[in-house]
């Protein structure tokens, strides 16, 4: 192991052990196990380890980068300066120096060049007994081919191709020729491409305007209806019979509403006074369990951000000190976070809630008042299998506090809409 680190005296996929051709996939695995034996922290008697692992580093940040590693694998330079900077930055322009941009008068040139060369023909006998004589299968995969202009010329090379025994006579190919033989050729193939392409543009500005005069039609029947129907007797005026009987109607109508009593009005009032009064307390409800849900989840996160952190220092992903530094960042935070929850249920009368929450809290409180409620730098190796065991229980409470809270909201979701007390003496 003299040299697995230094990436200036090896090819860089010989220092990981991979091959060229390796995926990102083969790479990251291949510099986890390096590093894990490399790690300064398991060899502290080799003087040379933390330069090792510095340059296992390098290694990595080339080949787990898709375009340094591009740039490496074609100039083979490992050189910082030479995979930074304006190489890396303008790598679309370093491709696009090297490949030409195709348009759309290359395409054509080489359709040209390459129907009815040796290389179609190549191209037409190896498809051909690949698909046992299947032709539609074979259109699917032919360059430059269309089924309309190029059967007859196909089946022309192919039964060639059969009198001369270069390929073999198959029993799809020959009920497909059958077919073809019934059709009649086209005149000039070349000449039906170009035209065709010409008059794309023709069709659909005839398909354009058959519809606009289509729906110019419909209007103008539809107006003429209206007309027909309404606009005779637009003109006309009501006689004095038919006035003086649509009159009465009208009286008759204003008559037959009594007014409301004083009585039924109050009633109304004070109806609509209960369920302003409410709808604003379940407003309030709603918004307190909107809260509780946004808290449960952010505890669920945090402890299961720390319990990631564990895991990593456990792998040696991590160091101790980075490990300790984002735990202890996070534990005050739950802790106040947790308490505040557990105080909100006992200021709302939620007691269930409150009563859940609380011995949480009161441990809490304790390892605080103790000073045990951050993790120590030098003793977090030999205390990290409580450390998990410890936050994946808190874990498991804080997932089973998250379900109640949304089932707690769900209720006064719904009672919010559907104004069922009912519901809420469920839980």
């Amino acid at each position: 192991m003299e040299n697995d680190g230094r990436s200036t005296q090896k090819n860089l996929y010989e220092v990981l052990g991979v091959e060229a051709t390796a995926t990102p996939q083969e790479i990251r695995k291949a510099y986890h196990k390096l590093a894990l034996r490399l790690h300064p922290d398991k060899n502290k008697d080799d003087e040379e380890a933390k330069e090792k692992f510095q340059q296992l580093q390098k290694v990595i940040s080339i080949l787990g980068d898709d375009e340094k590693r591009a740039v490496y694998d074609q100039t083979g330079s490992v050189d910082d300066a030479d995979l930074s900077g304006d190489v890396v930055d303008n790598l679309r322009d370093f491709f696009k120096a090297m490949y030409k941009t195709v348009t759309e008068e290359d395409i054509e040139e080489f359709e040209a060049n390459y129907r009815g060369s040796e290389s179609e023909k190549k191209d037409l006998f190896e498809l051909y007994n690949k698909f046992k004589g299947k032709m539609s299968r074979l259109f699917c995969s032919m360059l430059c081919s269309n089924p309309k202009l190029d059967s007859h010329r196909f089946k022309d090379i192919i039964d060639e191709a059969i009198a001369a025994g270069e390929v073999k006579s198959m029993k799809a190919y020959k009920k497909w020729a059958k077919q073809i033989s019934e059709i009649e050729p086209p005149t000039n193939p070349t000449k039906i491409r170009r035209k065709a392409s010409k008059s794309a543009e023709k069709d659909l500005y005839a398909a354009i305007s058959q519809r606009r005069d289509e729906r110019k039609d419909k209007f103008d029947t539809m107006f003429s209806s209206l007309v027909s129907k309404y606009g005779e007797n637009a003109d006309s005026e009501p006689n004095e019979e038919e006035f003086e009987a649509a009159r009465k109607k009208v009286e008759s109508r204003r008559s037959s509403k009594k007014p409301k009593s004083n009585k039924s009005r109050i009633n109304k009032h004070e109806s609509l006074k209960k369920v302003s009064n409410r709808n604003r307390t379940m407003g309030w409800d709603l918004f307190l369990w909107i809260v509780s849900f946004f808290i449960s989840l952010a505890l669920v996160a945090s402890v299961f951000y720390q319990v990631i952190c564990l895991t990593d220092l456990e792998a040696d992903y991590l160091n101790p000190f980075e490990t300790s530094s984002r735990i202890n960042r996070l534990v005050l935070p739950e802790f106040i976070l947790q308490g505040s929850l557990c105080i909100l249920f006992l200021l709302t009368w939620h007691w269930v809630f409150f009563l859940v929450a609380l011995p949480v809290t009161c441990y809490h409180a304790m390892l605080y008042n103790e000073r045990r409620h951050l993790i120590d730098v030098t003793e977090v190796f030999r205390g990290i299998s409580f450390e998990k065991k410890f936050r994946f229980t808190k874990l498991g409470f804080y997932i089973f506090l998250f379900i109640m809270v949304v089932f707690r909201l769900t209720l006064s979701a719904v009672y919010s809409f559907t104004e069922d007390d009912d519901l809420l003496h469920l839980f």
